[in-house]
């Protein structure tokens, strides 16, 4: 009995230390396993208010800008300057400029302004629209200058641009024959690359196409010049050609220059009459000279 019981009861102390150990390992697993598993809680970050506050300003602000700039009376058009022309002139570019006097000035079309100033005043070369600040349009105009005329009294440009001029034109000024722009243009350049020399001698000029200018002097001699090319050979061909004094003088092919009627016959001016000073005066007591008898030799008729 003894043995039995002493058998058995180390058995049931096995037993229960097996599974006493097996649940201290499955405690302890289950602990590692909580402190892998497990991560630290992330703490929220609190908004500053004084970063609140500094984001509504900023918000407001721009509302506010935009407000005033695009919607307000702060900024809009009050005045409109014109530089460029004189006080005359000046009034003529403020009627024909549609600026919108009580508009917010960022919402002005400045270069709808600047074409229609352009298409109403023909005599204005260029116009530069400008916003100033807070209130005002700055129209700079710039004129056109006349260079020559025209047979019909219109002013032309260095362009060849013929216009009305607003002003009186100068004196002594270029007429150039001719309506294409182009060729207006052409001739203009011609004349300003002549030496004074030859340019002094012109009295007028007709430009039918870029490639057919021709000029005519005071002397009334015409020179046929072509286009705007090789002008610097034409020049010295036209130089070394004028003392033949012809009636006309082709370089428009300075290679082969020519020219017509050289050298023409002047009329012969008529001699002085002798003065009356100049004959001795008649002897008085000189006896007349014999006059014949043109039937002397006839003989007498019975």
């Amino acid at each position: 009995m003894a043995d039995s019981r002493s058998g058995r009861r180390p058995a049931k102390k096995s037993t229960r230390s097996a599974s006493s150990s097996r649940a201290k390992g499955s405690s302890k697993s289950s602990g590692n396993n909580d402190k892998v598993t497990r991560l630290p809680r992330r703490k929220g970050k609190r908004k500053s208010p004084v970063k609140a506050l500094i984001l509504v300003s900023i918000v407001t602000v721009a509302l506010l800008a935009v407000w005033l700039v695009w919607f307000s009376s702060v900024f809009a058009v009050k005045a409109v300057q014109v530089t460029g022309v004189d006080a005359g002139l000046e009034q003529q570019v403020l009627a024909a400029a549609p600026v919108p006097i009580g508009e917010p000035i960022i919402k002005v079309d400045t270069a709808a302004i600047g074409s229609a100033v352009q298409d109403a005043l023909p005599w204005v070369a260029s116009v530069d629209v400008r916003r100033g600040y807070p209130s005002d349009i700055v129209i700079a105009v710039t004129p056109r200058v006349a260079v020559a005329q025209s047979t019909s009294g219109q002013a032309i440009d260095v362009d060849g641009i013929a216009y009305l001029s607003p002003t009186a034109l100068p004196r002594k000024l270029l007429t150039i024959d001719g309506s294409d722009p182009d060729a207006l243009g052409t001739a203009v350049r011609i004349y300003q690359q002549l030496p004074p020399e030859i340019s002094q001698k012109i009295a007028s000029m007709a430009a039918k196409s870029r490639d057919d200018v021709t000029f005519t002097f005071g002397s009334g001699a015409v020179v046929r010049w072509g286009n705007d090319k090789k002008t610097d050979q034409k020049i010295a061909v036209l130089t070394a050609l004028l003392p033949r004094r012809a009636r006309m003088y082709d370089v428009s092919a300075p290679e082969l220059p020519t020219t017509f009627d050289e050298n023409p016959k002047k009329n012969p001016k008529p001699k002085p009459a002798a003065s009356a000073s100049a004959d001795p005066a008649p002897d008085v007591n000189a006896p007349s000279p014999a006059v014949s008898d043109p039937f002397a030799d006839e003989g007498s008729i019975n």
